[in-house]
């Protein structure tokens, strides 16, 4: 099986932009037909030469010799959609014996549920952590409630004693670790510290809640339980698991492998027989901040192509921001098209810059920022050469809010709260007061993003916590109170609604349910009016009144509730185009492209430039990467996903203090090959 060129030049006209062809590393990539790893660089496009090579596999390959199939993991159904849509509903490599799907899926259905099965003969009810979380939550307010608890009383002691039990109890973990699935270790966390140091009585109580009622008997199990049972399962089988997958996949691909954890790479190279299947995983250590930031990448490349261009960043930007990265053992090579015109008739690509400013100062960077925009006019497409709809601003940092504003010696701890005005990048009012209806409660009440734009964690205790204000809200419009003629609380409202399991186990699994369809855009009013109408009123046994049919009736659709947020942005308008500065956290934006980016230093610890010799790397004076102690480590790899999104500007904000001989570091930088701008007293308008 060999991939010709012929073959590339015919999918490169479909994939990429009319002018635009695959150059010899991606093309080296997709030829390759031996076990080796892709090490990309940001913005090299390297999904797009992986899905260029599956199409060339799926038209020209296909049936591969003895039937066998390729497996394709992710991290995110988000990125297995994209691959999908590029293959077209038509494709032979969407059915079997091939494999797209994430990385949890694939340990689930061939690992954690097949050991499920052999060692308790049923499947588990349910592999989702929101069930898991809920089910803790009852188990936990059970017990603090004094609810029908006469065993477990070590447990609910310990628990009453914690300040956050709740998050606690859901936080306890089996260890990876096991020789018997009868005796699973517990650990406070996944891969932390024993949950006790011996075998107590509360220890024992933990663990017939976890491992007796949630994991054996009702089959309800978080993600990371999925591989306990996947270790255990290959402990007992791992020579017939080499062979089953072996004989199935020719081949493997791991997209965005730097975002593994250490027992997900543990599993591949324990499953995944290398001298039989072209195992390829395509990523970039230096930007794996999202499984330990703080650590170097688990996934080290084996005998790694490159792909050292970016598609993305002008050959400046990537001048300017090669030597922050962890690993710059590889060349870093930057896009020579992202060129704008100048008054003279030529066309240039920007310099990054620098702005330096003082704590007054700190509200003006952003001014700065949106002028610079302008000056260059890159909020003109014609200038850049993108789509409107490609145009994209971003001021970003790595810390967005912290609770305490200063340090123990009187530092201001700036966050990016602190470049805006107040009624800028704050969390919105929650307050019952302005929810008028049903559909306000869940609309205003438990938006699905955090303040910074980002999808909660925490979505489906939101949700939970608005649900039961709305239903607080229908019980006061009825006029039910407590036995003691006070009105429900959440806190009481709870307590009577575990007083009956079954209608526990139906109201809880219904808010599981509505939080789901939610944040996939579905409209749930109906069933949450019909849910008062029938089952609250038959539990708490009132009567409807045409005050409650008002605030029923009166709710409008749910249309767009994943799009509300907070105003995380400005607005601008010159030479008649409108645009945005989004304001964002690094996490938040990574994989994204910005025309331009604003990166904000923010203070955790310390402030980057206050880290190692984070100034002197900027400066290309320093990369010494094995003597980079933690904290210089993640903010190298934070900094390098952030600077790393600008096609055209990137600009990074410094305060001035941080830097111990500002003259001396302003010329080192200058030289460098940046623009260094002080701020000097301007008016804060935005």
């Amino acid at each position: 099986m060999i991939i010709t060129d012929d073959h590339i030049n015919i999918i490169e006209k479909e994939l990429l932009p009319h002018g635009c062809d695959f150059n010899d590393e991606r093309r080296a990539f997709i030829k390759c037909m031996e076990t080796r790893d892709v090490n990309a660089c940001a913005g090299s496009g390297k999904t797009t030469a992986l899905i260029a090579k599956l199409v060339i596999l799926d038209r020209f390959f296909m049936p591969l010799p003895q039937n066998k199939g390729i497996c394709v993991l992710t991290h995110t159904n988000v990125a297995i959609d994209e691959i999908k849509e590029k293959l077209g509903a038509n494709a032979k490599l969407l059915n079997y014996p091939n494999f797209f799907g994430t990385i949890q899926a694939f340990v689930d259905k061939f690992l954690a549920v097949p050991m499920y099965v052999k060692s308790f003969q049923k499947r588990p009810a349910r592999i989702d952590n929101d069930w898991y979380d809920d089910s803790l939550d009852r188990i936990g307010n059970y017990l603090l409630n004094d609810v029908n608890t006469e065993h477990w009383q070590s447990a609910k002691g310990w628990l009453k004693n914690q300040r956050d039990p709740i998050t606690l109890l859901c936080k306890i973990r089996f260890s990876l670790r096991n020789d018997d699935i009868n005796n699973l270790q517990l650990l406070k966390n996944f891969n932390g510290e024993n949950l006790f140091q011996s075998k107590s009585t509360a220890y024992n109580d933990f663990y017939t809640i976890k491992y007796n009622t949630l994991f054996k008997d009702r089959g309800v199990l978080c993600f990371d339980d999925a591989y306990t049972l996947a270790n255990l399962y290959i402990k007992d089988y791992e020579t017939q698991l080499k062979n089953l997958f072996a004989n199935r996949f020719q081949f493997v691909f791991i997209d965005e492998m730097q975002d593994s954890y250490k027992h997900q790479i543990d599993i591949f190279d324990k499953i995944f027989d290398k001298q039989r299947i072209i195992y390829q995983c395509i990523g970039d250590p230096n930007q794996a901040i999202f499984n330990s930031v703080s650590e170097v990448c688990p996934w080290q490349p084996n005998n790694p192509l490159p792909i050292s261009d970016s598609q993305r960043f002008s050959t400046k930007i990537a001048n300017a921001i090669q030597n922050i990265r962890l690993d710059n053992s590889l060349p870093l090579t930057g896009n020579s098209i992202r060129q704008v015109p100048k008054e003279d008739g030529t066309s240039e690509e920007i310099k990054p810059y620098i702005i330096f400013f003082e704590d007054s100062q700190i509200k003006e960077v952003i001014i700065k920022f949106k002028d610079l925009i302008i000056e260059h006019k890159l909020h003109i497409p014609e200038i850049t050469g993108q789509n409107p709809e490609k145009i994209k601003f971003k001021a970003i940092g790595w810390v967005g809010q912290d609770k305490d504003e200063e340090t123990s010696t009187g530092q201001i701890k700036h966050v990016l709260k602190h470049y805006f005005k107040e009624n800028i990048y704050k969390k919105e009012s929650k307050t019952k007061e302005t929810c008028d209806n049903l559909a306000d409660y869940l609309l205003k009440q438990a938006l699905p993003k955090n303040e910074n734009g980002e999808e909660q964690p925490n979505a489906s205790k939101l949700y939970k916590d608005a649900i039961t204000n709305a239903f607080l809200k229908v019980l006061r419009t009825v006029g039910k109170k407590q036995e003691d003629e006070k009105h429900y609380n959440s806190t009481t409202f709870w307590q009577k609604v575990y007083s009956d399991r079954v209608f526990t186990d139906k109201l809880l699994s219904k808010i599981i349910s509505w939080t789901k369809n939610i944040l996939q855009g579905v409209d749930v009013i109906e069933e949450i009016k019909v849910f008062i109408c029938n089952d609250l009123k038959d539990f708490f046994n009132y009567s409807c009144s045409t005050e409650l049919n008002t605030f029923i009736s009166n709710s409008q659709k749910m249309q767009g509730v994943n799009n509300q947020k907070p105003k995380n942005y400005l607005e601008y308008e010159s030479d008649n185009f409108k645009f945005k500065i989004d304001i964002a956290t690094i996490h938040s934006v990574k994989g994204e492209t910005h025309t331009g980016t604003l990166y904000l230093e923010t203070f955790k610890d310390k402030y980057e430039t206050q880290k190692g010799v984070f100034k002197d790397c900027l400066a290309k004076k320093e990369n010494r990467s094995s003597s980079f102690g933690v904290q210089l480590k993640e903010t190298l790899k934070m900094a390098y996903v952030g600077m790393s999104r600008p096609t055209h500007l990137l600009c990074i904000a410094i305060h001035k203090s941080s830097l111990a001989n500002f003259e001396r570091d302003k010329q080192e930088l200058e030289e460098a090959g940046w623009q260094v701008i002080e701020l000097i007293g301007m008016q804060s308008s935005n």
